[in-house]
């Protein structure tokens, strides 16, 4: 019987469509990969600081309310009790506000002067009080020091209110929305990308989308 084999070129030529065709769609399955990543990332943390907040709730016999606290780091220190932490920092000495970009890349605007700490899982938590009276922002980079680093990709803010005792993601109906906090792939402000938390949430293609 007569067999034919396959010739020195041909297999290199095979290899070398294969790895053509792998050169191509490579990064785009990594791409994939990297923001599902992502979005289960945001999930989780959201997840940890819901039951964050009813286990405080459980304790102080009362849903949280930002007036129960006198600043950010006194709410900070109750919230964390709740949390595997890694590092605690009084004031925004544990990672620089520099460390990210906006939503399409430029540079942000200084809003971490309040205090922070790492949870075990490299989640970076940020809190800070502001108007009106002493609503508590709350801010977390879901994958810690891993990139992006970007708001809208993998930073993220919350809102706890003074008549609303439940977490609020950014952008949600009722949520705060200081000038400049937009979600936008067209805005150049210092702060774009730090109120996607509710599309990024509710919006099944969200990160699916990302520029």
């Amino acid at each position: 019987m007569n067999r034919k084999a396959f010739t020195l070129a041909e297999v290199l030529i095979t290899l070398g469509i294969i790895g053509i065709v792998a050169a191509l769609t490579m990064p785009a399955l990594i791409s994939s990969t990297q923001k599902k990543e992502l979005e289960a990332c945001l999930k989780k943390q959201y997840s940890i600081m819901s039951q964050a907040l009813q286990k405080m709730a459980y304790e102080n016999g009362k849903e949280a309310l930002s007036t129960d606290y006198p600043n950010a780091n006194a709410f900070k220190s109750d919230f964390m009790k709740h949390f595997k932490v890694a590092d605690e920092c009084p004031q925004n000495n544990c990672v620089p506000y520099t460390f990210w970009k906006t939503y399409n890349g430029n540079n942000v605007g200084d809003i971490f002067g309040g205090p922070q700490f790492i949870a075990a899982d490299g989640a970076i938590y940020f809190f800070f009080f502001g108007n009106p009276s002493q609503a508590v922002y709350i801010g977390v980079d879901v994958n810690g020091y891993k990139k992006p680093n970007k708001y809208g990709y993998d930073f993220f803010y919350f809102n706890l209110l003074v008549d609303n005792e439940k977490l609020i993601p950014g952008g949600a109906s009722g949520s705060i929305r200081p000038e400049g906090f937009d979600c936008s792939k067209t805005s150049t402000g210092a702060y774009n990308g730090i109120y996607c938390t509710n599309e990024a949430l509710t919006n099944p293609n969200y990160f699916k989308n990302l520029p």
